[in-house]
């Protein structure tokens, strides 16, 4: 049997098909450190759900459409808004109970693929008192994925999104507000650590609610703070270390960057993991997919200005004319694997739940 091999770090973790989808990776962000290494995974598949997952109470919240957080620290949060419905799934009993939020990828938010690994976590969290609310960017909006073109949604908007869900569970009456954690898987995993960094929480949420734990899934890591100020809640990264669409070791630099600026950070890092190693689709090389690992890393700047490598400053562009920069800039790669491990699956269900019942149930009070 496989085993888990722990660094000195490990007690802190205790406590697409097209060019445009490839794109959204350089402007994606992740924070990682490797303290502690996962035993070597089996990869094996198995059934799609067929559930769609779209269950649970209705939960409605107003977000933002902009570019860059430029708009949001110049007050142009209310220049165009839309209205957006999660999914609340509450233990049974009065509560108020504490609550993780999922923030989806790329992919749409009930894709067949992740509803059995949502499932289990939903199951898992209601064990232990804490309920699961599935945010849904894409439907508000009319968009049924991002996965062809990621300029039809920005970082700033999916960042916003995630604080609004954030600010609107706070106020449910079976919620306990002080006690809410993020998660999500690749988009989503850069939302996961973006919702850390307090000037963005506080351009949207001056006098709101902050995330209480964070644990991002195979986040991309391509973009860093060029200053991070954390909000002082703890994060858990999940790697694979096969990813090639979001490379891990953009993770690791990033980790001592957020560290330096005292964040608390772990990671788990899978070896031979690719990315959406949750799902339940077998691993395939996608030959026509696009990466941009190689074009380095972007800074999301003080500002609310993104500056890339590929594709410069964004100031004076939207956030579509910065991605189509970057797609022509030549740095782009064709070529990912994708798909489930089964080990890792099942180790960072676990590690989830279990990071989430240390850091939830035990919540600020004040």
């Amino acid at each position: 049997m496989n085993s888990i091999h722990a660094s000195p770090g490990a007690a802190l973790l205790r406590r697409n098909a097209a060019l445009l989808a490839a794109a959204g990776a350089l402007l994606a962000l992740g924070a990682c450190q490797t303290t502690q290494t996962a035993s070597t995974a089996q990869t094996e598949s198995r059934p799609a759900a067929k559930t769609t997952g779209r269950s649970g109470e209705a939960v409605k919240y107003v977000s933002s459409n902009m570019d860059f957080f430029r708009d949001a620290f110049a007050g142009r949060l209310n220049d165009d808004t839309v209205t957006l419905t999660g999914r609340l799934h509450l233990p049974e009993g009065d509560g108020p109970f504490p609550v993780v939020v999922w923030q989806h990828g790329s992919g749409p938010p009930y894709s067949s693929t992740i509803v059995g690994f949502r499932g289990d976590l939903r199951r898992a969290l209601a064990a232990g008192g804490i309920g699961l609310f599935i945010a849904d960017s894409y439907s508000g909006r009319g968009l049924g994925s991002s996965a062809k073109d990621q300029s039809s949604l920005s970082g700033a908007s999916r960042v916003t999104d995630a604080l609004r869900a954030l600010e609107a569970l706070a106020a449910h009456p079976r919620v306990d507000g002080k006690r809410i954690g993020i998660t999500g898987t690749s988009w989503g995993g850069a939302v996961t650590v973006r919702t850390s960094h307090e000037p963005y929480a506080a351009a949207v949420l001056p006098d709101g609610p902050r995330y209480a734990a964070h644990v991002p899934f195979y986040a991309s890591c391509s973009s860093r703070f060029e200053r991070y100020e954390p909000t002082g809640a703890p994060l858990l990264f999940l790697l694979g270390e096969a990813d090639d669409y979001t490379w891990a070791r953009f993770c690791k630099e990033q980790a001592g960057e957020m560290r330096q600026a005292g964040a608390e950070v772990g990671v788990v890092s899978y070896p031979g993991a690719h990315h959406l190693f949750i799902s339940s689709g077998p691993v395939r090389r996608y030959a026509d997919i696009w990466h941009f690992n190689d074009c380095g890393r972007s800074v999301l700047g003080s500002d609310g200005e993104t500056r890339t490598p590929a594709g410069g400053s964004s100031e004076g562009l939207s956030w579509s004319q910065l991605i189509r920069k970057a797609v022509k800039s030549g740095c782009a790669r064709r070529g990912v694997t994708m798909g489930r491990n089964e080990a890792a699956a099942r180790d960072s269900l676990t590690r989830t739940v279990a990071f989430f019942a240390a850091h939830l149930k035990k919540g600020p009070t004040s």
